[in-house]
């Protein structure tokens, strides 16, 4: 990532940090582990069946980018891209994110 110019996020979760890959959420729940957060409090966005797959059974809110379909994707919501997403802080806590329609 710094070679390609992109800051590190404050947690970084590979593949050398868990010892089983997606579909199996243990990436997932690390991460949330590590920003200090119930995974239930959690947004994953993916797009493809592993991650979603991954994210699902991780109990975090899951949000479908892009065009992808398949049994991963039935009744979650989806988004063709991140153009426009915002985010803010919720007066009463947690942050708000909104996707143009």
């Amino acid at each position: 990532m710094a070679e390609a110019g992109i800051p590190l996020p404050a947690v970084v979760v590979t593949a050398e940090d868990v010892s089983a890959g997606k579909p199996d959420p243990e990436g997932y729940l690390r991460a949330a582990e590590l920003l200090g957060r119930d995974p239930s409090r959690v947004v994953i966005f993916e797009d493809a069946d592993a991650g979603l797959r991954a994210a699902t059974a991780s109990g975090a809110q899951v949000v479908v980018v892009g065009d992808y379909e398949g049994e991963a994707t039935l009744g979650l919501p989806r988004i063709p891209n991140y153009r426009g997403a915002t985010v803010t802080r919720h007066p009463a806590g947690g942050y708000r994110l909104t996707f143009p329609r």
